[in-house]
């Protein structure tokens, strides 16, 4: 016999090349790095200039991959491999982001570090502070988003390509789509979740492709016949198969849901049956404010919303109301939207509007433009009759919001015609309302138990001379116009939910449209006073753009209060300042003509008023919505998922990769250390193996604990025979069929000794393998005398 060859003692079977061990670990590290990478694409919506966050992340998975290849090439063990990778990443990160002292800008120093470390943790507190976008101006928060790419990146390539677990590598890309859905309350781009999803199916077909590879030959289930040439796998020819697979899974994966009736997109929806006029569609739909927030910020002036109308007064178009208030933020309640409520000719008149309401008719032609993508019709108050040309829209009960049924964002223009009735309000009216029915007092006036006591003693506070709902109302919007010291301002403020909404009205007294209609709501319902908050537009410009004559813009989206006065309905007020809205509604304006007579005070409001002191519009505001503290973390939530699942799922993970490693048909001590794995298994499952024993007599207390056949037993007998030789004589080397022959004897007797044992014994193998930490201690009693062939 001879000794082993140069390919051999090199580390890779013979007739192999370098760059046929590199290209196989390199396509599985790209297809695992871009599927990480383009994962944190929804990230996007997070911050003003996604780029400084994707462009450094490109790089770091340039260099994970490049470390990880390197390493894995040269069979590096994973964990060395990852460490390598971590320390190469975060010398980068230190790098890239240090301000100052570091040496030669890349040896880290104490000061370098801590500097790093604080940018980390401010940026946290920034991107907790603010609303999403944040401005891009707050480097700290793209310090802190880049920290938090890193995790996903090293743990992707950890999991797919170190402990070549390649579907468990989804689970830290679903992480990371999912936290970004939860804050922003926005639908996932259809390119990232298409391209994300074939990657990660062509990730699986690759690992799986090295893995057949790594048997050898193909198994065709017979034996070749003479002069049948045999066939070998080759790299191309599986993974040409491979790659076809994914494609066709992937592609399945997104039309079959397309044709699938209860399958609507990316909505989260409870649905009902459709067809009878009594079956209902009950869809939750996105918070607009989410997304008004934003465009108010950006200031970029663009068009949503054409119409043309002979309306005298075309302000104060309406999409949605918001009737529910959970603490941190108002949001829309789930809608009912049965056929029988289709948006087609008459609607119904809402709440104190009927034939006999007083107010000035008018008809509208309206169009979306091809850039406005919502899930609400805007319309004005009240809308009488509609003819919509394209969608299936339907009215909710009793809010009369108008909804896609489906759920999703209108995507190009919709056009509709519509005729309303702008109601015409008379103080005296107002304040002569009897209370509202208790199917509206209840639910409209619902409030969080945790309510700050200070909200409601203010607004007791600033209503105090008002004896009538419509009075209270009309003092607090003066209060926040007027007399409250606030101004209009769309500059950040600190915090969120009632901790904010206590400093707005108590020390900051500075917000825009959607903190002043939150409160004024908010300490309205306090007072027991029904009250929910409407979103749409304000103003409308001019314009000359074909029939239409006025333009509604992102810079026109607003929010503002309504009250419910019984015989009235839901009326408009208005607390935010004139600087942004002008007059207040004239119906508050007006002078009560017979004021209660229990008391002095009046709720007539001053008509001249002072002008505010304009806010500062330059920056961002403040996150008062419910998602905006649901980032406070994510790094931490990603990194504490990530050890929660390594934690669960690492001793399963180390031992598979153990496995793997030892039964690599080119290592040159395969025998021994496929005898290590068998022994490891029986540990593992917890049969007997009786340390300090020869390799025979181990072997026979094997084959008297599992159900082998005679074939299992000879197979078992080579594999002893061909350890024997390899400890024992003096020269040894392996052909290609005895190396197969000693995988094939391991995983055979794994599947003999697995049946051997309860369920409960093998699954506890999988989960908790004991030969992780107790590699030496002797397991079973102690064995016979007997060979394996007498025990057969």
């Amino acid at each position: 016999m001879t000794g082993p060859s140069t390919a051999a003692r090199s580390g890779r079977p013979a007739g192999t090349s370098l760059i046929d061990l590199v290209l196989p670990e390199l396509a599985i590290a790209v297809l695992a790095g871009a599927m990480a990478w383009l994962s944190l694409w929804s990230w996007r919506g997070l911050i003003e200039e996604p780029e400084r966050v994707i462009d450094p992340a490109f790089a770091a998975t340039f260099l994970v991959v490049a470390v990880g290849v390197l390493g894995r090439t040269l069979r590096i063990v994973w964990f060395a491999t990852f460490a390598a990778q971590v320390v190469v990443v975060l010398l980068w990160f230190h790098h890239h982001f240090a301000i100052g002292g570091a040496v030669g800008g890349w040896v880290p120093t104490p000061s370098s570090t801590s500097n790093l470390a604080s940018q980390v943790r401010h940026g946290a507190a920034t991107v907790d502070k603010y609303r999403s976008p944040v401005l891009a101006a707050h480097t700290d928060a793209v310090v802190y988003l880049v920290a938090a790419s890193l995790l996903v990146l090293l743990a992707v390539d950890l999991i797919a390509c170190g402990l070549r677990r390649a579907p468990w590598s989804g689970i830290p890309v679903l992480i990371a789509m999912s936290i970004p859905i939860s804050v922003l309350d926005t639908r996932l781009s259809p390119v990232v979740f298409v391209g994300v999803a074939l990657l990660f199916v062509v990730l699986l077909a690759a690992v799986e492709t090295d893995r057949v590879l790594d048997w050898g030959q193909t198994v065709t289930g017979r034996r070749s016949r003479p002069g049948e040439t045999e066939r070998i796998l080759d790299r191309t020819s599986v993974s040409g198969r491979a790659f076809r697979i994914g494609v066709v899974t992937a592609a399945a994966a997104l039309v079959l849901p397309v044709l699938v009736p209860v399958a609507d997109g990316f909505l989260n929806r409870d649905h009902g049956k459709r067809g009878g006029s009594g079956h209902t569609s009950r869809v939750t739909l996105t918070n607009p404010l989410v997304t008004m927030q934003r465009d108010l910020v950006r200031h970029d002036h663009e068009v949503l919303l054409y119409a043309k109308t002979d309306a005298p007064d075309p302000t104060y178009v309406k999409t949605t109301v918001l009737d529910k208030f959970n603490g941190e933020a108002w949001y829309p309640s789930a809608r009912d939207l049965p056929v029988s409520n289709r948006a087609t000719g008459r609607l119904p008149d809402p709440a104190g509007i009927d034939f006999t309401t007083r107010g000035i008719t008018s008809s509208w032609s309206m169009q979306l433009s091809e850039s406005f993508s919502t899930s609400w019709l805007p319309v004005p108050y009240s809308t009488r009759t509609i003819q919509i040309d394209s969608g299936d829209w339907r009215y909710a009960e009793p809010t009369l919001d108008i909804a896609d049924a489906g759920g999703h964002a209108s995507l190009g223009t919709v056009s509709y015609q519509l005729t309303a009735l702008a109601p015409q309000y008379a103080a005296d009216d107002l304040d002569a309302a009897n209370p509202a029915p208790e199917s509206i007092q209840g639910p409209m006036t619902a409030l969080p138990k945790d309510l700050p006591a200070e909200v409601r003693t203010i607004a007791r506070q600033v209503t105090a001379s008002g004896t009538t709902p419509y009075a209270k109302a009309v003092l607090l919007q003066n209060w926040f116009r007027t007399g409250g010291g606030f101004t209009y301002s769309l500059a950040q403020q600190d915090g969120d939910g009632e901790a904010e909404l206590l400093r707005f009205i108590t020390t900051d007294k500075s917000g825009f449209c959607e903190q002043f209609a939150a409160a004024m709501a908010v300490m309205a319902r306090s007072l027991g006073i029904p009250a929910r908050v409407a979103v749409g537009f304000l103003q409308p410009e001019p314009s000359d753009a074909g029939i239409y004559n006025y333009t509604y813009t992102s810079d026109d989206l607003h929010a503002w209060p309504e009250i419910y006065l019984r015989g009235s309905g839901w009326v408009r007020f208005e607390p935010t300042p004139s600087i942004r809205t002008g007059p207040a509604p004239p119906w508050t304006q007006q002078q009560v003509a017979s004021p209660p007579t229990t008391q002095t005070p009046t709720a007539q409001p001053s008509i001249a008023r002072p002008r505010p002191t304009p806010g500062v519009a330059t920056d961002q505001p403040v996150a008062t919505s419910s998602h905006s503290n649901r980032w406070t973390s994510a790094p931490a939530i990603v990194a504490g998922l990530l050890v929660l699942l390594l934690l669960a799922a690492g001793p399963r993970l180390l031992r598979s990769s153990q496995r793997r490693r030892r039964l690599r048909p080119d290592d040159d001590a395969v025998v021994e250390h496929a005898w290590d794995e068998l022994r490891a298994t029986a540990i593992d499952l917890g049969v007997p193996w009786p340390e300090g024993r020869s390799a025979r007599e181990i072997g026979a207390v094997l084959v008297r604990q599992a159900s082998a056949l005679p074939d299992d037993v000879r197979l078992l007998e080579r594999f002893v025979e061909l350890l024997e030789r390899a400890r024992y004589a003096e020269e040894f080397s392996l052909d290609d069929d005895s190396r197969a022959h000693v995988v094939a004897t391991v995983e055979r007797w794994t599947d003999l000794l697995t049946a051997a044992v309860s369920r409960q014994s093998a699954r506890m193998a999988q989960v908790l393998p004991r030969s992780l930490w107790d590699r030496k201690r002797p397991v079973g009693a102690e064995p016979p005398s007997s060979t394996m062939t007498e025990v057969s």
